[in-house]
Protein backbone atom coordinates (compact mmCIF):
# COMPACT_ATOMS: atom_id res chain seq x y z
CA UNK A 1 0.00 0.00 0.00
CA UNK A 2 1.76 3.23 -0.90
CA UNK A 3 0.77 6.67 0.14
CA UNK A 4 1.85 10.45 -0.63
CA UNK A 5 3.64 11.85 3.03
CA UNK A 6 1.50 15.04 3.44
CA UNK A 7 4.33 16.63 4.56
CA UNK A 8 6.99 17.09 1.54
CA UNK A 9 4.52 14.84 -1.15
CA UNK A 10 6.74 12.03 -1.48
CA UNK A 11 5.48 8.24 -2.01
CA UNK A 12 5.92 6.16 0.68
CA UNK A 13 5.59 2.17 0.77
CA UNK A 14 3.61 1.11 4.12
CA UNK A 15 4.58 -1.23 5.94
CA UNK A 16 1.74 -3.68 7.50
CA UNK A 17 0.93 -3.40 11.35
CA UNK A 18 0.36 -6.90 12.87
CA UNK A 19 -2.23 -7.82 15.57
CA UNK A 20 -4.24 -4.63 15.13
CA UNK A 21 -6.94 -5.83 16.77
CA UNK A 22 -5.71 -7.90 19.58
CA UNK A 23 -3.20 -4.42 20.64
CA UNK A 24 -5.43 -1.74 20.35
CA UNK A 25 -7.07 -1.04 23.34
CA UNK A 26 -5.44 -3.18 26.08
CA UNK A 27 -2.66 -0.79 27.01
CA UNK A 28 -4.85 2.53 27.93
CA UNK A 29 -7.36 0.56 29.68
CA UNK A 30 -5.05 -0.92 31.76
CA UNK A 31 -3.26 2.72 32.36
CA UNK A 32 -6.87 4.01 32.61
CA UNK A 33 -8.25 1.71 35.59
CA UNK A 34 -4.83 1.60 37.58
CA UNK A 35 -3.65 5.44 37.34
CA UNK A 36 -6.47 7.64 35.26
CA UNK A 37 -9.40 7.08 37.06
CA UNK A 38 -8.51 7.39 40.50
CA UNK A 39 -7.30 11.04 40.08
CA UNK A 40 -10.48 11.94 38.68
CA UNK A 41 -12.77 10.15 40.84
CA UNK A 42 -11.15 9.97 44.33
CA UNK A 43 -12.88 7.83 46.51
CA UNK A 44 -14.77 5.80 43.99
CA UNK A 45 -14.20 2.38 44.16
CA UNK A 46 -16.59 1.82 41.31
CA UNK A 47 -15.08 3.29 38.82
CA UNK A 48 -11.72 1.70 38.64
CA UNK A 49 -13.74 -0.78 36.68
CA UNK A 50 -15.62 1.27 34.40
CA UNK A 51 -14.20 0.65 31.60
CA UNK A 52 -14.74 -2.78 30.73
CA UNK A 53 -13.23 -5.35 28.16
CA UNK A 54 -16.43 -4.67 26.60
CA UNK A 55 -14.93 -1.85 25.00
CA UNK A 56 -12.17 -3.04 23.93
CA UNK A 57 -13.91 -5.59 22.23
CA UNK A 58 -16.82 -3.06 20.25
CA UNK A 59 -13.38 -1.28 19.10
CA UNK A 60 -11.68 -4.22 18.00
CA UNK A 61 -15.19 -5.73 16.41
CA UNK A 62 -15.68 -2.69 14.62
CA UNK A 63 -12.00 -2.85 13.44
CA UNK A 64 -12.71 -6.58 12.44
CA UNK A 65 -11.31 -6.90 8.98
CA UNK A 66 -9.46 -3.88 8.35
CA UNK A 67 -5.47 -3.84 8.33
CA UNK A 68 -3.26 -1.23 9.77
CA UNK A 69 -0.41 0.25 7.90
CA UNK A 70 2.23 1.94 9.24
CA UNK A 71 4.52 5.07 6.98
CA UNK A 72 7.97 6.60 7.24
CA UNK A 73 8.86 9.25 4.69
CA UNK A 74 13.01 8.40 3.81
CA UNK A 75 12.81 12.08 2.71
CA UNK A 76 11.54 13.84 5.51
CA UNK A 77 11.10 11.36 8.42
CA UNK A 78 7.72 11.93 8.88
CA UNK A 79 5.58 9.70 10.67
CA UNK A 80 1.88 8.20 10.31
CA UNK A 81 -0.22 5.45 10.26
CA UNK A 82 -3.60 4.71 8.47
CA UNK A 83 -6.13 1.64 7.77
CA UNK A 84 -6.83 -0.22 4.66
CA UNK A 85 -10.53 -2.19 4.88
CA UNK A 86 -10.63 -5.45 3.52
CA UNK A 87 -14.35 -4.72 3.63
CA UNK A 88 -16.94 -1.64 2.52
CA UNK A 89 -16.33 -0.62 5.49
CA UNK A 90 -13.48 1.27 5.82
CA UNK A 91 -14.64 5.02 7.03
CA UNK A 92 -16.49 3.64 10.00
CA UNK A 93 -12.86 1.97 10.99
CA UNK A 94 -10.92 4.85 10.69
CA UNK A 95 -13.68 6.84 12.92
CA UNK A 96 -13.38 4.01 15.51
CA UNK A 97 -9.78 3.91 15.12
CA UNK A 98 -9.90 7.81 15.85
CA UNK A 99 -12.16 7.87 18.94
CA UNK A 100 -9.33 4.60 20.51
CA UNK A 101 -7.03 7.11 19.97
CA UNK A 102 -8.20 9.56 21.81
CA UNK A 103 -9.16 6.97 24.94
CA UNK A 104 -5.12 6.69 24.22
CA UNK A 105 -4.09 10.60 24.90
CA UNK A 106 -6.74 9.99 27.35
CA UNK A 107 -5.44 7.75 29.79
CA UNK A 108 -1.34 8.17 28.96
CA UNK A 109 -1.79 11.77 29.81
CA UNK A 110 -4.69 12.43 32.17
CA UNK A 111 -2.22 13.50 35.15
CA UNK A 112 -1.41 16.40 32.84
CA UNK A 113 -4.32 17.31 31.26
CA UNK A 114 -6.47 17.50 34.75
CA UNK A 115 -3.55 19.36 36.31
CA UNK A 116 -4.69 22.91 35.18
CA UNK A 117 -8.12 24.40 33.31
CA UNK A 118 -5.59 25.13 30.14
CA UNK A 119 -4.51 21.53 30.16
CA UNK A 120 -8.27 20.53 29.98
CA UNK A 121 -9.82 22.74 27.79
CA UNK A 122 -6.57 21.86 25.36
CA UNK A 123 -7.50 18.57 25.54
CA UNK A 124 -11.23 18.99 24.67
CA UNK A 125 -10.37 21.57 21.74
CA UNK A 126 -7.70 19.01 19.95
CA UNK A 127 -10.14 16.21 19.95
CA UNK A 128 -13.49 17.91 19.13
CA UNK A 129 -11.96 19.31 16.47
CA UNK A 130 -11.29 15.92 14.73
CA UNK A 131 -13.72 15.34 11.72
CA UNK A 132 -15.28 11.95 11.77
CA UNK A 133 -18.24 11.31 9.44
CA UNK A 134 -19.57 8.08 10.81
CA UNK A 135 -22.89 8.60 12.97
CA UNK A 136 -22.09 5.84 15.57
CA UNK A 137 -18.31 7.04 16.18
CA UNK A 138 -18.93 10.54 16.00
CA UNK A 139 -21.78 10.06 18.70
CA UNK A 140 -19.32 8.02 20.66
CA UNK A 141 -16.69 10.27 20.72
CA UNK A 142 -18.71 13.10 22.22
CA UNK A 143 -20.08 10.49 24.69
CA UNK A 144 -16.76 10.07 25.39
CA UNK A 145 -15.83 13.77 25.71
CA UNK A 146 -18.78 14.49 27.69
CA UNK A 147 -17.16 12.09 29.77
CA UNK A 148 -14.12 13.60 30.28
CA UNK A 149 -15.68 17.32 30.83
CA UNK A 150 -17.80 15.55 33.84
CA UNK A 151 -14.71 14.25 35.47
CA UNK A 152 -13.76 17.65 35.23
CA UNK A 153 -16.39 18.81 36.82
CA UNK A 154 -15.79 17.53 39.75
CA UNK A 155 -13.21 19.74 40.68
CA UNK A 156 -14.54 22.83 37.84
CA UNK A 157 -18.22 23.34 38.14
CA UNK A 158 -18.05 25.27 34.73
CA UNK A 159 -17.51 22.26 32.98
CA UNK A 160 -21.36 20.77 33.31
CA UNK A 161 -22.48 23.04 30.52
CA UNK A 162 -19.48 21.54 28.44
CA UNK A 163 -20.60 18.16 29.55
CA UNK A 164 -23.65 18.61 28.47
CA UNK A 165 -23.34 20.38 24.99
CA UNK A 166 -21.08 16.86 23.96
CA UNK A 167 -23.40 14.76 25.03
CA UNK A 168 -26.47 16.82 23.35
CA UNK A 169 -24.34 15.81 20.13
CA UNK A 170 -24.03 12.31 20.97
CA UNK A 171 -27.87 12.09 20.94
CA UNK A 172 -28.22 13.95 17.93
CA UNK A 173 -26.22 11.14 16.56
CA UNK A 174 -27.04 8.30 17.87
CA UNK A 175 -30.51 7.98 19.87
CA UNK A 176 -28.22 5.59 22.03
CA UNK A 177 -29.66 4.64 25.91
CA UNK A 178 -26.30 4.98 27.54
CA UNK A 179 -25.79 8.28 26.26
CA UNK A 180 -29.62 9.05 27.14
CA UNK A 181 -28.80 7.54 31.17
CA UNK A 182 -25.59 9.55 30.87
CA UNK A 183 -27.45 12.78 30.76
CA UNK A 184 -29.93 12.11 33.36
CA UNK A 185 -26.19 11.63 35.24
CA UNK A 186 -25.78 15.18 34.33
CA UNK A 187 -28.88 16.40 34.88
CA UNK A 188 -28.74 15.38 38.67
CA UNK A 189 -25.26 17.67 38.85
CA UNK A 190 -28.10 20.83 38.11
CA UNK A 191 -28.53 22.65 41.18
CA UNK A 192 -32.15 22.94 40.21
CA UNK A 193 -32.32 19.08 39.48
CA UNK A 194 -35.92 17.59 39.56
CA UNK A 195 -35.05 14.34 40.82
CA UNK A 196 -39.14 13.28 40.29
CA UNK A 197 -37.97 13.17 36.81
CA UNK A 198 -34.25 12.26 36.68
CA UNK A 199 -34.92 8.94 38.83
CA UNK A 200 -37.50 7.17 37.43
CA UNK A 201 -36.28 7.77 33.72
CA UNK A 202 -32.44 6.40 35.15
CA UNK A 203 -34.08 3.51 36.12
CA UNK A 204 -36.19 2.44 32.93
CA UNK A 205 -32.84 3.10 30.77
CA UNK A 206 -30.61 1.69 33.49
CA UNK A 207 -32.63 -1.22 33.64
CA UNK A 208 -32.85 -1.95 29.67
CA UNK A 209 -28.75 -2.00 29.56
CA UNK A 210 -26.54 -5.13 29.73
CA UNK A 211 -23.08 -5.17 30.55
CA UNK A 212 -21.90 -5.66 27.35
CA UNK A 213 -24.37 -2.77 25.82
CA UNK A 214 -22.39 -0.11 27.94
CA UNK A 215 -19.62 1.46 28.46
CA UNK A 216 -19.37 1.91 32.17
CA UNK A 217 -20.85 -0.94 34.24
CA UNK A 218 -24.48 -0.25 36.65
CA UNK A 219 -22.57 0.29 39.35
CA UNK A 220 -21.23 3.45 38.55
CA UNK A 221 -24.18 4.91 37.29
CA UNK A 222 -25.79 3.91 40.37
CA UNK A 223 -23.41 5.45 42.61
CA UNK A 224 -23.61 8.89 40.27
CA UNK A 225 -27.57 8.66 41.18
CA UNK A 226 -27.45 7.68 44.72
CA UNK A 227 -28.20 10.92 46.12
CA UNK A 228 -30.78 11.43 43.67
CA UNK A 229 -32.62 8.16 44.41
CA UNK A 230 -32.39 8.39 48.18
CA UNK A 231 -33.83 11.18 47.87
CA UNK A 232 -36.75 10.17 46.26
CA UNK A 233 -36.73 6.97 47.86
CA UNK A 234 -37.29 9.20 51.18
CA UNK A 235 -39.77 10.91 49.53
CA UNK A 236 -41.69 7.88 48.70
CA UNK A 237 -41.59 6.50 52.67
CA UNK A 238 -43.01 9.16 53.56
CA UNK A 239 -46.15 9.39 51.50
CA UNK A 240 -46.65 5.79 51.98
CA UNK A 241 -45.92 5.88 55.70
CA UNK A 242 -48.26 9.26 55.76
CA UNK A 243 -50.87 7.07 53.62
CA UNK A 244 -51.32 4.24 55.95
CA UNK A 245 -51.21 6.17 59.09
CA UNK A 246 -54.38 8.47 57.45
CA UNK A 247 -55.53 4.39 56.28
CA UNK A 248 -54.86 2.99 60.15
CA UNK A 249 -56.52 6.10 61.81
CA UNK A 250 -59.73 6.25 59.79
CA UNK A 251 -60.36 2.37 60.64
CA UNK A 252 -59.63 3.16 64.16
CA UNK A 253 -62.23 5.64 64.56
CA UNK A 254 -64.55 3.46 63.27
CA UNK A 255 -63.51 0.44 64.85
CA UNK A 256 -61.99 1.43 68.34
CA UNK A 257 -65.64 2.99 69.36
CA UNK A 258 -68.07 -0.19 68.60
CA UNK A 259 -65.33 -2.66 70.05
CA UNK A 260 -64.94 -0.57 73.14
CA UNK A 261 -68.95 -0.81 73.20
CA UNK A 262 -69.61 -4.38 72.79
CA UNK A 263 -66.93 -5.08 75.16
CA UNK A 264 -68.45 -2.46 77.79
CA UNK A 265 -71.86 -4.43 76.76
CA UNK A 266 -70.62 -7.82 77.48
CA UNK A 267 -68.69 -7.00 80.66
CA UNK A 268 -71.79 -5.30 81.64
CA UNK A 269 -74.21 -7.83 79.99
CA UNK A 270 -77.17 -9.55 82.65
CA UNK A 271 -79.10 -12.48 81.55
CA UNK A 272 -82.65 -12.01 81.03
CA UNK A 273 -85.09 -14.37 83.28
CA UNK A 274 -88.07 -16.33 83.09
CA UNK A 275 -88.99 -17.28 79.40
CA UNK A 276 -86.85 -14.86 77.46
CA UNK A 277 -83.53 -16.24 78.59
CA UNK A 278 -84.24 -19.73 77.02
CA UNK A 279 -85.11 -18.14 73.26
CA UNK A 280 -82.83 -15.19 73.24
CA UNK A 281 -78.91 -14.27 74.45
CA UNK A 282 -77.18 -11.04 73.24
CA UNK A 283 -73.82 -13.11 74.05
CA UNK A 284 -73.26 -14.93 70.60
CA UNK A 285 -73.80 -11.61 68.76
CA UNK A 286 -71.33 -10.06 71.09
CA UNK A 287 -68.94 -12.48 70.21
CA UNK A 288 -69.81 -12.46 66.30
CA UNK A 289 -68.92 -8.44 66.81
CA UNK A 290 -65.51 -8.96 68.80
CA UNK A 291 -64.21 -11.61 66.52
CA UNK A 292 -65.53 -10.49 62.45
CA UNK A 293 -64.41 -6.66 63.63
CA UNK A 294 -61.67 -7.09 66.06
CA UNK A 295 -60.03 -9.63 63.62
CA UNK A 296 -60.45 -6.88 60.48
CA UNK A 297 -58.81 -4.50 62.90
CA UNK A 298 -55.87 -6.49 63.64
CA UNK A 299 -55.40 -7.07 59.76
CA UNK A 300 -55.56 -3.37 59.36
CA UNK A 301 -52.53 -3.15 62.37
CA UNK A 302 -50.42 -5.84 60.82
CA UNK A 303 -50.93 -4.11 57.27
CA UNK A 304 -49.72 -0.70 58.61
CA UNK A 305 -47.07 -2.90 60.98
CA UNK A 306 -45.48 -3.95 58.12
CA UNK A 307 -45.12 -0.75 56.02
CA UNK A 308 -44.01 1.27 59.30
CA UNK A 309 -41.43 -1.37 60.28
CA UNK A 310 -39.40 -1.65 56.79
CA UNK A 311 -35.63 -0.91 56.65
CA UNK A 312 -33.93 1.28 54.07
CA UNK A 313 -32.90 -1.46 51.31
CA UNK A 314 -36.60 -3.03 51.15
CA UNK A 315 -37.95 0.69 50.90
CA UNK A 316 -35.37 1.29 48.15
CA UNK A 317 -36.63 -2.08 46.69
CA UNK A 318 -39.78 -1.29 46.36
CA UNK A 319 -39.60 1.74 44.89
CA UNK A 320 -37.49 0.44 42.27
CA UNK A 321 -39.89 -1.67 41.57
CA UNK A 322 -42.44 0.48 40.53
CA UNK A 323 -40.52 1.10 37.24
CA UNK A 324 -38.49 -1.94 36.10
CA UNK A 325 -38.41 -5.81 37.91
CA UNK A 326 -34.60 -5.19 38.46
CA UNK A 327 -33.09 -5.60 41.96
CA UNK A 328 -31.12 -3.15 43.74
CA UNK A 329 -29.60 -5.92 45.98
CA UNK A 330 -28.37 -7.07 43.12
CA UNK A 331 -25.43 -4.25 42.51
CA UNK A 332 -24.62 -5.17 46.73
CA UNK A 333 -23.34 -8.84 45.69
Amino acid sequence: MKQQCPKCGNWVEGKKKEDLKRNLTSGFLKGFVSGASNAILPGSGIITGALTQNYSNKLNNTLYGSESYEFICPNCAHYWIDLESNGTNNQLAKDQYLVQQMWEDFSENSDRIFSSTNNIDTFLWKWESKELISSEPKAEMNFLLAFCAYCANLDENSYLSIARKYINRALRNSNNKEYQLFAEVLNNKETNRNTASIVPNAISLLSDLTEDQVHFKQEWYWEQLQDAVDEEVSKYKEEKIREKKSYLIKNSLFAIPILLFVIYKYMNYDSPEGFWSTLFSWVPIYWAVLLTLGGAYLIVIADCNKVFSRKKEEWKEVFIGQYTSFKWSDLLK
